[in-house]
């Protein structure tokens, strides 16, 4: 009987249409979780799907997509393919990998959205929705955007949108504050571990620890993908 090989477990942030160049630099055997913005909704990105599904296949590594708020979210609902090892998830998905229980809480507010094309680059239902009761165990959240406290905890690159999209600052804020309600309903229950939380959107990397939760902020693909690696407990 050959060696079993055990899958990584990994997570990374906004890729922004370019899914071919993350399945070049995908670890082999590797579940890796790409935090939104995959930018599925643009020609573009459809066009690499093939191709990446056929290297991260031949890679025996698996990639999960949920929304950001560069994405069409019709798109999560109804996902195109079929795919072999790359998985597009609904909003509220709770994947079981490495051991761990994971929840996707997609979505976000684009703060340029004044500056891009309905239903081609920008679409409606792209804000976060609030957290209905989850009722399974919860070890890791993966969201596109994060709670108010994890960096970066100001309003630096919102108040100059503001000019063009005077509602832009508050609005920002509420979806924030539910993922604040959202953590404080999770950490009530004695059941979840809620070891990790791991976002994007911010397009840059930060970690913070808040009671037993450590917080990852996952910067953009730029040259190379921003790539964090958990210790797989099963």
């Amino acid at each position: 009987m050959g060696k079993v090989i055990y899958k990584s477990l990994a997570f990374t942030g906004d890729i922004h249409g370019d899914i071919y160049l993350l399945a070049l630099y995908c670890p082999e055997n590797t579940n890796l979780i790409v935090c939104g913005d995959i930018g599925l909704g643009w020609a573009s990105t459809l066009d690499q799907m093939e191709e990446a599904d056929a290297m991260v296949t031949s890679k025996n590594s698996t990639l999960y997509l949920f929304r950001g708020n560069h994405d069409n979210p019709d798109m999560f609902i109804h996902p195109s393919g079929p795919y072999k090892n790359i998985k597009i998830c609904k909003d509220f998905t709770t994947l079981r990998l490495n051991g761990y229980s994971i929840l996707l809480w997609g979505g976000a507010r684009s703060v340029d959205k004044t500056h891009r094309t309905p239903n081609k680059s920008w679409w409606e239902g792209e804000r976060v929705l609030p957290l209905p009761k989850i009722r399974r165990k919860v070890d890791i959240v993966c969201t596109h955007t994060a709670p108010s406290y994890c960096a970066p905890a100001n309003d630096y690159g919102l108040v100059s949108w503001a000019q063009w999209d005077p509602t832009v600052v508050e609005e920002c804020h509420q979806e924030r504050a539910l993922l604040d309600q959202g953590y404080e309903y999770l950490a009530s229950k004695p059941y979840n571990t809620l070891e990790y939380w791991f976002y994007g959107h911010f397009h840059e990397h930060n970690e913070g620890v808040k009671d037993k939760t450590k917080f990852v902020g996952l910067d953009m693909l730029r040259e190379k993908p921003d790539i964090f690696t958990v210790k797989i407990i099963k």
